[in-house]
């Protein structure tokens, strides 16, 4: 229907311009004609038809094709910039409906319709010289990229403390006991419980359901025995994240109550909306705009208009779901110190030397001869810059293409350009955050324990997809001369999780074992499991969906989770669902050990 719309705007417009050159401003097609006659005679067949010498017919459809395509491009860039900028509010207990962009598969269409219009265009003007177009254009995009100095930023901002943070070793061990000992101060002096949270990567989908797990928990503890949810929350002392689950951190921790040290029970519902929320079609609108101009060669526009990239357009389309506008980490690092909300931990990673990179409100020191990761800290907060959280649940979560590797931009007055570093997805060096949480808990937490008197460590690993499905999954789909053009990428992919889950448990077990001594350290593990169409819930809203189940579930008849940015409200439900099918053996295996 949509196809049959455009085509009959085509049409309208091609007659327009017709009428438009032949009965009222003839001389405006005799100028166009100008143009064209200074060509050679060979080319200038092509665009004129003979014996009249007016213009081609098919020129003038393509006219009308490429002014149809402009109005398009044209109105849906200041919708997609107006809905970006535009905050998404709470109306007391009624939320705002969700904003309506235009989808992801849209802008892609307009991206690849531009591009034959420009190809096809320098086709026919080039081609009669053997000019390669594509190489040709290629060279242009690469030359104008290196000579606007272009590339991707996220930007530092100068921090609202007068003091910047003092970047040792000693100090940086006393912010971590200040912070775990305010964090812990309701269990007592004595037998402390610590929690620590690993969250795995895996896009939106982890992001909902590392949201759904902390808050259910929370409210499934509480329902069992009144106060053990929100001490199992106050509990928790440090959260590790990677990913598509720093997104749901990000939300989290957004709507702790700074009084109490935890996110009411009125809160859930607006922590798993704005987490679920779609992002990938404002991220759609950043390629199709900023990025799809830069990569034709006019760099200067973005920055004339103000516009950053696709990554600066999905952190402000989250920061319009956050309740604190102006989130960022040292406004944590104070909250934390404070013990009203959980340390906070981005992993990434610096692509230009595969360092981890921790993006934290606090610092965490190493020795020189064992530094092979960087905080945030340790390269910016000793020049007293700050960096807002969304920029920093980006960079985290910097999915493969969908957002792109960037790297510091600093405000203007500062001089030169230090740690310069590209900034990718924390899931290239360990997917499950598991990394970051056994080093501290060895290096700082587990060495001073006595003064800490933490007498039990309960790791809560969250893991976004269940690993048995793909394990027991070991058909090949690709054959051929696709495995061979893919398989290198392909396997790197799949050797990665089964790699980083090996060493994080021999890590773990070995943590395990050389403190066993002194506490006991449990381990946790919180995963989906295999959704099948019986397990569906009788929920009028998805009755229309379930006949839709195939597109869902894989070959076995099993729910296959999304691996994107966009999640449909039937796949809101599954993260519930699989939260639910979970949810008692949980409670009965993390409620003892709250207790004990």
């Amino acid at each position: 229907m949509l196809a049959i719309v455009f085509s009959f705007l085509v049409n309208i417009v091609t007659n327009f311009i017709t009428d438009y050159f032949a009965n009222s401003f003839t001389y405006s097609e005799q100028q166009v004609i100008d143009v064209i006659r200074l060509l050679p005679q060979e080319v200038r067949k092509g665009y004129l038809s003979s014996p009249t010498g007016e213009l081609a017919p098919s020129h003038i459809s393509n006219l009308g094709f490429l002014l149809v395509v402009l109005l398009f491009y044209i109105g849906n860039y200041f919708w997609g910039l107006y809905l970006i900028r535009k905050p998404q509010l709470s109306k007391g207990k009624k939320r705002e409906k969700e904003k309506f962009y235009i989808p992801a598969l849209f802008y892609l269409m307009l991206i690849a319709t531009g591009l034959i219009l420009l190809f096809s265009s320098l086709t026919f003007f080039l081609d009669y010289y053997f000019v390669p177009v594509l190489l040709s254009f290629l060279i242009f995009s690469a030359l104008m990229y290196w000579l606007f100095n272009v590339d991707h930023y996220y930007e530092l901002k100068p921090c609202q403390r007068n003091n910047p943070i003092v970047i040792d070793e000693e100090q940086a061990i006393a912010d971590f006991k200040r912070a775990l000992q305010q964090r812990l101060k309701d269990q007592g002096e004595e037998n402390r419980t610590l929690v620590v949270v690993s969250a795995s990567g895996g896009g939106i989908q982890a992001a909902g359901w590392t949201v759904q797990v902390l808050t259910g928990l929370q409210q499934a503890l509480e329902v069992t025995q009144p106060g053990l949810g929100i001490k199992f929350t106050k509990a928790i002392g440090l959260i590790s994240s990677v990913s598509g689950s720093s997104i749901g951190i990000m939300y989290y921790l957004d709507r702790f109550n700074q009084k109490h040290g935890y996110p009411e029970e009125a809160e859930f519902k607006n922590i798993f909306n704005g987490t679920t929320a779609n992002s990938l079609d404002a991220t759609a609108w950043g390629l199709a705009y900023p990025d799809f101009w830069r990569f034709v060669g006019f760099p200067w526009i973005p920055k004339v208009l103000g516009l950053g990239d696709r990554g600066t357009a999905i952190e402000s389309d989250w920061q319009g779901h956050l309740k604190h506008k102006n989130l960022g980490l040292n406004t944590w690092r104070d909250q934390a110190l404070a013990g009203t909300i959980p340390i906070p931990v981005f992993n990434a990673t610096l692509a230009d030397n595969g360092y981890r990179f921790l993006l934290s409100p606090m610092t965490f020191i190493k020795p020189s001869n064992d530094q092979k990761s960087w905080d945030f800290n340790s390269l910016y907060g000793k020049d007293n810059y700050d960096i807002d959280a969304t920029a920093a649940a980006r960079l985290s979560a910097t999915f493969p293409y969908v957002t792109p590797i960037a790297c510091n931009c600093y405000p203007n007055h500062h001089r030169g350009q230090q740690h310069n570093y590209h900034v990718a997805d924390g899931g290239y060096f360990d997917n499950f955050g598991m990394f970051t949480i056994v080093e501290w808990l060895d290096k700082v937490v587990l060495k001073n324990i006595q003064e800490l008197k933490i007498k039990k460590v309960i790791i809560l690993q969250l893991n976004a997809f269940d690993s048995s499905a793909s394990a027991n999954n070991n058909s090949s789909t690709q054959k051929g001369w696709l495995m061979s053009l893919a398989g290198p990428l392909l396997t790197i992919f799949k050797v990665r999780d089964s790699t980083q889950a090996d060493r994080n448990d021999l890590e773990l077990k070995m943590l395990q074992q050389k403190w066993q001594n002194l506490l006991k350290i449990e381990h946790v593990n919180i995963t989906p499991l295999g959704i099948k169409q019986n397990d569906l819930p009788k929920n009028p809203k998805l009755k229309d969906l379930k006949k839709y189940w195939k597109l869902f579930c894989n070959n076995q008849g099993e729910y296959v989770s999304p691996f994107s940015w966009k999640l449909s409200e039937f796949e809101k439900e599954m993260i519930k669902l699989a939260w639910k099918n979970v949810r008692d053996e949980v409670v009965r295996d993390i409620q003892p050990k709250l207790q004990d």
